[in-house]
């Protein structure tokens, strides 16, 4: 899903140059413009994942849903909301939602149907934590689901977050996650003294 808007300047008596700030790139202002007419595209929009969803699906609607959260994040954008149904789900681990030298995940949210109706369920397979918020991804919102038997051996079995950036966890219920570090840095979530 994309956004579209138009805006025009008065006219223009003398060179001047307009930097897209509300962009997903990473800010190295190569999309200057000489124009008193700039049209911008910053991609916005929803994604959705159901246990009856697919993959192959475009997950642009609760009628097409894409199958795994790990799947919605690697196709959304920055400002994206990815909605996630009632149910169960055993084959998301291992999520890595971070940035590479731009904005590409920040301000996602990743909503579910309920602590009680959506529910990642890992059954305790060793070695695999929940997800991983990194680098400096920022503005990330987790609402509304359960994240159970994650078992990890380092930091945080179910959320290890080391951004720079601020997370925002909202009625999520972590339940029997494990950690066997000998630090034992959070079964449930480590967050580095460098988030917030």
């Amino acid at each position: 899903n994309y956004t579209t808007n138009s805006f025009t300047t008065a006219a223009l008596t003398a060179t001047t140059y307009y930097r897209l700030a509300a962009s997903c790139n990473s800010g190295d202002w190569s999309d200057q413009v000489n124009s008193n007419v700039i049209t911008m595209t910053v991609p916005t929009g929803t994604k959705y994942v159901a246990t009856t969803g697919s993959n192959s699906n475009d997950g642009n609607s609760s009628g097409a849903p894409y199958l795994t959260l790990s799947h919605a994040i690697s196709q959304a954008t920055c400002g994206t909301t990815i909605h996630v149904a009632a149910g169960t789900y055993q084959n998301d681990y291992d999520i890595n939602l971070t940035t590479s030298g731009g904005t590409e995940h920040d301000g996602i949210s990743i909503i579910g149907a309920g602590r009680d109706a959506t529910i990642f369920d890992n059954d305790k397979a060793g070695g695999q934590q929940f997800m991983t918020i990194s680098g400096t991804v920022r503005n990330v919102t987790i609402s509304d689901m359960t994240i159970r038997e994650y078992s990890e051996s380092s930091n945080g079995a179910g959320l290890d977050i080391t951004t720079t950036g601020t997370v925002t966890i909202q009625d999520v219920n972590f339940h029997d996650n494990t950690n066997t570090s000998t630090n034992n840095d959070g079964a449930a979530a480590f967050i580095s003294s460098s988030s917030t």
